[in-house]
């Protein structure tokens, strides 16, 4: 499914008021030829450019079209909002927006994106001056990342991941490249590298070994993470038990990921009531959709995008044979999705959380969700693994 970038000039237009304003939002259309590609439910980021004023730079909003484009007027909101005359009526499309970044710390900042190790090729960085860009698959994963997790504090794995990375570099250069320890941490986190980068500063500032400068800035969790592995009496680094905890938690199985608490459980349904009652009421069904919505933040944990109308509160073993409704054994994802995986032909690794789909469909738009890790929540979490073992037992299919 393709995915865009539409730029907004704030030299011309008050997009951050427009924002403000509503959450459904009417766009140009300038590339017209992009225009018969554009479908319904297609994931959107918003590009704030610099301007003449020098403005935040960056992606400062995601949602989803919500229509096809037509040529159509200025909505209300907009219409007073043009520094110069306004348009009239155009090629335009419909989107809904779902996030709008909350100041500045939120904003993920074009200049992060030069040096990133998926993004630094985009259009947009290059070709700066055109309103509608169709971005990749692999880009809208990796930007959608960058948008949950940007003004986000770190939590405990992150921070062990940017002690991986730091411990991979001590003593010599700090390199931002891809393939190097910082870029590899910032694609597997979903972190700006930028960001990545400083937090292996902290660690360095944190070690008493290093006499070279760092950035003192580390916080409370990153003290954490460094008394957890940093040995006083040896003064150093039990590198053997961070590589193995790195590789749990960010290469491979992850035995024991942090629950999602925000929201709490919803009441699990009793074995029992469900073989008595052939209609197997699920008592705790509408809790459990509700929390699963919060959860991904509305979004589809396989493809991101998000009309609520079209997300499924899927239990990953199955709720017939245990009434479990608790979070980790959830996912959202769209209705044709569901039917896919209740008929065998999509299943999700239970160690990797990459989705297979069957070689039947290999000739359908299906085949490109194959290899592809499920999304987190919006809090960096993911269900837990044994619920997918549970599901997909090396002898079944």
């Amino acid at each position: 499914m393709p995915a865009w970038i539409f730029q907004g000039n704030p030299d011309t237009f008050d997009i951050d008021e427009y924002l403000r304003r509503t959450a459904d939002v009417i766009w140009s259309v300038n590339q017209k030829h992009l225009a018969s590609e554009m479908r319904v439910g297609d994931e959107l980021f918003l590009w704030r450019a610099a301007g003449q004023a020098k403005a935040l730079s960056g992606v400062i909003a995601s949602g989803f079209l919500a229509s096809t484009p037509e040529i159509m007027d200025e909505d209300e909101e907009s219409a007073a909002l043009w520094r110069k005359p306004p348009p009239g009526p155009s090629l335009r499309v419909r989107a809904h927006i779902d996030h709008v970044a909350a100041g500045h710390r939120e904003v993920v900042e074009r200049k992060w994106l030069l040096s990133d190790p998926v993004l630094s090729d985009l259009r947009i960085l290059k070709m700066a001056n055109e309103t509608n860009y169709r971005i990749t698959g692999h880009h809208a994963t990796r930007l959608r990342s960058l948008v949950l997790n940007t003004g986000r504090n770190w939590n405990h794995d992150e921070s062990l991941a940017g002690l991986w990375a730091y411990a991979q570099t001590i003593g010599g250069s700090v390199s931002r490249l891809p393939g190097s320890p910082v870029a590899v941490v910032s694609e597997l986190i979903g972190r700006a590298i930028t960001g990545v980068y400083n937090k292996v500063m902290n660690f360095r500032a944190l070690d008493p070994r290093d006499e070279r400068k760092g950035l003192p800035a580390a916080s409370q969790v990153d003290e954490e993470v460094w008394n957890e592995f940093f040995d006083s009496d040896s003064g150093s680094l039990r590198l053997d038990d961070l590589d193995i905890q790195f590789e749990q938690l960010w290469g491979g199985s992850r035995a024991a990921p942090p629950r999602y608490t925000d929201f709490g459980d919803a009441p699990n349904d009793d074995p029992a009531d469900l073989q008595t009652f052939s209609a197997k009421v699920r008592k705790g069904q509408p809790a459990f959709r509700k929390n699963l919505l919060k959860a991904y933040g509305n979004r589809c944990a396989i493809t991101g995008w998000s009309p609520e109308a079209v997300l499924e509160a899927v239990h990953i073993v199955p709720h017939s044979k245990t009434g479990i409704n608790v979070l980790d054994n959830g996912l959202l994802i769209r209705a044709d999705l569901h039917h896919l995986l209740d008929s065998g032909l999509l299943r999700i690794d239970p160690e990797t959380l990459q989705v297979e789909i069957a070689e039947q469909l290999k000739d359908t738009e299906y085949w490109s969700l194959n290899g592809k890790k499920i999304r987190p929540r919006v809090d960096g979490s993911y269900p837990l693994r044994k619920f997918f073992r549970e599901r997909w037992r090396p002898d079944t299919s």
